[in-house]
């Protein structure tokens, strides 16, 4: 990590205003240290004098390592939570592709026995669609007979844009 970074980052947990930084960051000397398994007693008598600033270092340092430690934890409760939300995930997912083969299948059924629906017209899409189904015109043939008037009250339309369709479906 830069030597700057750090220092950055301790002065503001300290409270240390910017300016305060930028008089002593060019003065400041960092020395690193080594940490082994045993310690003389030489390195005794150096770490035992550690100055305020590797003290301040040394406590964002254990900061540091317990945040990680706590992020590690929650991102190990939320693998287990997304991993038990998956089999439920699934299970929606699976009854949904089940009913939109089913809505196809029906729509291919009723393409077949009853003809074009109303949607292959241009200008009718799925809200115009739902709304003529309402007064039974779901096929363009089934549009090509309709008083405009009528499908023009039930699709909540001017009678001109019922006569074009109407006259589509009748080309048809």
């Amino acid at each position: 990590m830069p030597v700057r970074f750090v220092t950055k980052l301790i002065k503001t947990l300290l409270g240390s205003s910017e300016r305060d930084s930028e008089e002593t960051e060019t003065g400041t000397n960092i020395t690193v240290e080594r940490e082994t398994g045993e310690e003389s007693a030489d390195d005794d008598d150096e770490t035992g004098d550690l100055t305020e600033e590797e003290e301040t270092e040394d406590l964002a340092d254990e900061e540091e390592e317990t945040e990680n430690i706590a992020d590690e934890e929650e991102e190990t409760e939320n693998i287990a939570d997304e991993e038990e939300g998956t089999e439920d995930l699934t299970d929606e997912e699976e009854e949904t592709e089940n009913i939109a083969d089913e809505e196809e299948e029906t729509e291919d059924i009723a393409d077949e026995d009853f003809g074009e629906s109303v949607e292959e017209i241009r200008g009718i899409g799925p809200t115009y669609s739902d709304r003529l189904s309402g007064v039974d015109i779901e096929t363009v043939d089934d549009l090509a007979g309709a008083d405009p008037a009528a499908v023009a009250e039930a699709a909540e339309v001017s009678e001109s844009r019922v006569t074009d369709w109407i006259a589509q479906a009748k080309d048809r």
